[in-house]
């Protein structure tokens, strides 16, 4: 039992952090970008990113900064792809596949 429940914990972990910050970082984003269906897909992405980088965060205590830096980042990439005058409509998976060192192991 203890086994599936390491397995479960960023699962539980990641849900939590939804539930408390998904609408902050909602409005976040809607403050930057107007279309409200990119800003969905720019806030999945989002907490995609987080499920995955999770693992790496070494300080609790810095939560929320790292979320909203990622949250800003996403911002600025879906910005300048625009300006550059590529598609960019983002994925759900967009922020990992440009990812420097994307696997498919990390989906």
């Amino acid at each position: 039992m203890a086994c599936l429940e390491r397995m479960m914990e960023p699962m539980n972990t990641s849900e939590k952090i939804w539930r408390q910050y998904h609408s902050r970082l909602r409005a976040f984003i809607k403050s930057r970008i107007i279309d409200d269906a990119t800003g969905e897909d720019i806030l999945q992405s989002v907490f995609l990113k987080i499920h995955v980088e999770l693992a790496y965060l070494k300080d609790e205590t810095k939560l929320k900064s790292w979320l909203y830096q990622i949250t800003r980042n996403a911002i600025i990439d879906y910005l300048r792809l625009q300006n550059e005058g590529v598609d960019p409509a983002p994925t759900p998976y967009f922020f990992l596949i440009n990812k420097p060192n994307f696997s498919m192991l990390d989906l």
